[in-house]
């Protein structure tokens, strides 16, 4: 089986970059990759507060991914089916969510007030009924939580709102 280690990562999907590997279709393959920092939080001491308020300050890449991979046939705007068989972690996982660094409450106050926005303009509500029908049926979830911009993103289904009067 062919394996597609960890020292092929890069920091960006772009289709410029040349292909670390080239598989067949249906070939089943093996892809190392690293956790969201790149390696950094392999040992218990590099998740301190201290160690990871120097790593942001030094800059880093986050999320690293490994590839691009060339699938023989594939054609530019294709769409392929990927099926990951297992996942297994290295050494050490982690949720990176640390309050100290990442400060998801704003970024979530402020994604609520931009869709108060958007369900004001586009129905006719008033603020309060705005808030209220966010908070039943907004679905609040992180966005791209990477340095330097931290997100958040309401997903609204349309079939709540009403037309504008």
């Amino acid at each position: 089986m062919q394996r597609i280690t960890r020292d092929k990562l890069t920091p960006v999907f772009d289709r410029r970059l040349p292909p670390v590997a080239w598989v067949a279709q249906q070939e089943v393959f093996l892809v190392e990759t690293e956790d969201s920092r790149g390696g950094r939080a392999r040992i218990p001491r590099h998740t301190t507060p201290e160690y990871l308020l120097a790593m942001r300050a030094k800059g880093y890449h986050g999320n690293p991914v490994t590839g691009p991979v060339y699938v023989e046939g594939a054609m530019p705007g294709d769409a392929l089916a990927v099926h990951i068989l297992e996942q297994t972690c290295d050494s050490l996982g982690y949720m990176g969510y640390w309050p100290f660094l990442f400060h998801l409450e704003e970024a979530a106050r402020q994604a609520l007030r931009e869709m108060l926005v958007w369900i004001e303009e586009r129905t006719g509500m008033s603020r309060r009924e705005a808030y209220l029908l966010a908070g039943c049926v907004g679905d609040w979830r992180p966005g791209q939580v990477q340095i330097p911009n931290d997100s958040m993103r309401c997903i609204f289904p349309k079939q709540y709102l009403r037309s504008r009067p």
